[in-house]
């Protein structure tokens, strides 16, 4: 059997313009994913920002069909309740443009919304675990 012929395939041999190409693209990824100051995490308290006391969140009484998002700050795609019980926990996932301003204000606003209406008091971002010191962040902000 004959090896099949390979040699006119463009991803063995590149030109210049795919290396342009390539390099055009790995510096776009670089300058998008890099958080600016701006975008970065800052130290929050999980005191409602009305500055009043938060509901109290009873889990027995959270009809989730309800659960109402105001549209400047996102929305609601799914939800879940176990049928016929009262639900032990509540898991809020939220997921946004990552090191984006506008995205993280927003999101910073929402949490603040799910606090002022619900009384959430314990937030947790991805890859978290206990508690984060966001203490390296203040100088950025």
């Amino acid at each position: 059997m004959s090896k099949p012929n390979t040699s006119h395939c463009w991803f063995q041999q590149p030109h210049g313009w795919q290396r342009g190409l390539c390099g055009a693209l790995a510096l776009a990824l670089a300058l998008t994913t890099v958080p600016t100051p701006s975008g970065w995490a800052a130290p929050t308290t999980s005191t409602p920002r009305s500055g009043s006391r938060a509901p109290s969140l009873n889990l027995a009484d959270l009809d989730l069909d309800t659960l109402h998002v105001p549209e400047p700050l996102g929305w609601v795609t799914e939800t879940w309740q176990p049928p016929g019980q009262a639900p032990d926990a509540l898991v809020i996932h939220l997921q946004d443009l990552h090191a984006h301003p506008d995205a993280q204000t927003r999101l910073s606003e929402l949490i603040g919304y799910l606090q002022d209406t619900l009384g959430i008091t314990l937030v947790a971002v991805e890859g978290a675990e206990g508690l984060c010191d966001t203490t390296i962040y203040s100088d950025w902000v």
